[in-house]
């Protein structure tokens, strides 16, 4: 079933600076958009507002038609993954699967990677960084939601393993919308299917 995230109407100011204005952006389940803008235009920033995580002076988000102000309120609609590390550090990577993925054939597919597999016993903190971020998307990807906003989602991997998650990014977006913005520029942009560009406060689709 195609479900589709609309978002529009965005203004953002920060200390009485205008950092976003009237920005918007779309994805539909099956398909991945890069978002893309220098430094400091306010990507991640609006990442948040989507998920309801940032407030914002204005802001219009409707999924399927039906407004949704905090998507991450609502079940099984919005993942995200931020630039840091979200799970937590005082359990193994066993009993996080456990307690984010309670079906069981969603966790034996995660499972089956090798690099998780060999760290099941080991807290993230434990976990080489590039692991542990590995599983945090493996994580999102086998879990129940419509759409991921992913921030920064290639950070600390090496080019084997950027080359892997793309892969796995282009698997799962059958059955999901992706947004995803990243300092690998150029691994965005051959991913994507469309980009959207933040510049001048606003949004602009260049492909």
């Amino acid at each position: 079933m195609l479900h589709r995230l609309e978002v529009d109407k965005i203004n953002k100011s920060i200390k009485g600076k205008i950092l976003l204005c009237d920005a918007g952006i779309s994805c539909e389940t099956g398909e991945i958009v890069g978002l893309m803008g220098r430094s400091g235009v306010g990507k991640s920033t609006l990442l948040r507002i989507i998920l309801g995580a940032e407030p914002a002076e204005k802001k219009s988000i409707r999924i399927d038609g039906v407004s949704h102000p905090a998507p991450f309120k609502s079940r099984n609609i919005l993942g995200y993954l931020p630039p840091v590390r979200f799970i937590p550090n005082n359990l193994t990577i066993g009993k996080i699967l456990n307690l984010y993925l309670p079906n069981k054939n969603m966790r034996e597919k995660v499972i089956s990677h090798p690099e998780v597999k060999s760290q099941l016993h080991l807290r993230p903190g434990f976990c080489h960084g590039a692991t542990a971020r590995l599983f945090e998307i493996l994580l999102l990807l086998h879990m129940d939601f419509k759409f991921l906003l992913l921030d920064n989602p290639f950070g600390g991997m090496d080019p084997t393993m950027i080359d892997e998650v793309t892969q796995y990014l282009k698997d799962h977006k059958t059955e999901k919308g992706i947004i995803i913005t990243d300092y690998f520029a150029r691994t965005v942009m051959s991913l994507s299917d469309r980009l959207v560009l933040i510049d001048n406060f606003t949004c602009w689709q260049v492909k």
